[in-house]
Formats: C-alpha cells, structure tokens, sequence
C-alpha cells in the first residue's frame, strides 16, 4: 500500500491560499533573476485536467521558464520505463491547482503508478512545507547531488530545483529498498526543466 502525500501538500496549499485571500496579500512569488517569468498555469487547468491535452502555449517546460502546464512533457513514458524497471501504459497530466502540475505513469503491472509533481513558485507551497508532510510518514533524509538539494522519505522523493520544486512518488523510496530509482528520476526531470 503506497500513501500518498500529495492530498496533504494540496491542503496546505488551499490553507496558505485561503490565508493570504483574507489577509488581502497574494502567495504569488515573484520569479527569481534568470528563472523567467511567473507561471501561467492558473488558466490552464481547465484544458489539462482528467489528461486531456494542454495548449500549446501551456505545454512551455524548461529553458529557464517556470511554466510547467504539462508535466507529462519532462519524462516520456519509455524513459519512465527505463528509470524504475516497470511497464507503464500511459501517463496522463494534470494541472491540480495553480502553480501545481501531476504527470501520472499509469502501470501496466501492478498498482504502483509513478507520480511527478512540480510546484511553481506561484503554488504556495515551500520547501519546508514538503518535508514536514515528509517527515509525517517516516524518516527523512538529504541526497546530494539532485538539484539544489533533495530530501528522501519512505514514499517519495523531494527536490528544489532553482524556484522549482518537485515530488517523485512511486518510483521507489526508504520503504520500498529502491531510493536509487527514484533519485534517477529526479535527476531526469531536474534536467528537463532546464
């Protein structure tokens, strides 16, 4: 049984936004020197929800950029294959919230599908916030050499990269003896976003 720790993330997500909603301020960050402009994948949630496909302009991944509206475009399914050792059917993306961007490599074998998450700047969620919901299920621990810095727990895998973050689910952690295969992962679509 795999817990995921995204309906959790996505709960302070809502919490920070409703925060700032009351308190008049925006959780918008500003995109730093050289990362490219905010995201601009509030307006499309509507084109890539339930996997259908996003437009053209909301497809924009890497070069420096911090819009990723399709998050399916960092890794293909053959390279996803390759990285954990496991057939993939497909993978179907999602915009689950502003800023918040889910590619899900459905398994062919089993019930463990591979989840990327990526977190704009604009999500609202923090460093912080992504190990605490860590460290909530198990121990925690840091992986050099994975973006700016990297954090393994028992379910999944936690990068920064640049103004970026990034959660790899599914691919192997401390729980399931494979933290190489998730670290790869990471790895592949850290260079992706450039």
């Amino acid at each position: 049984m795999r817990i995921s720790t995204i309906p959790a993330i996505m709960a302070l997500t809502v919490a920070v936004a409703a925060t700032a909603a009351c308190s008049g301020t925006s959780t918008s960050a500003t995109a730093g020197a050289g990362s490219g402009a905010p995201s601009a994948t509030a307006g499309a949630g509507a084109a890539t929800a339930q996997g259908s496909s996003p437009t053209a302009s909301a497809a924009a991944v890497g070069g420096g950029s911090s819009t990723v509206a399709d998050a399916c475009k960092l890794l293909s399914v053959a390279q996803a294959q390759s990285l954990v050792g496991r057939s993939y059917s497909s993978s179907s993306s999602q915009v689950l919230s502003p800023g918040v961007d889910q590619c899900t490599y459905v398994s062919s074998d089993d019930d463990s599908d591979l989840e990327i998450t990526t977190y704009q700047p604009n999500s609202g969620v923090t460093w912080d916030m992504l190990n605490t919901v860590l460290s909530s299920v198990g121990t925690v621990t840091s992986v050099s050499g994975v973006g700016d810095k990297a954090t393994m727990g028992a379910t999944e895998i936690d990068v920064q990269a640049g103004s970026r973050l990034l959660a790899v689910e599914g691919a192997g952690g401390t729980v399931s003896g494979h933290p190489d295969k998730a670290i790869a992962v990471a790895k592949a679509v850290v260079a992706a976003l450039g």
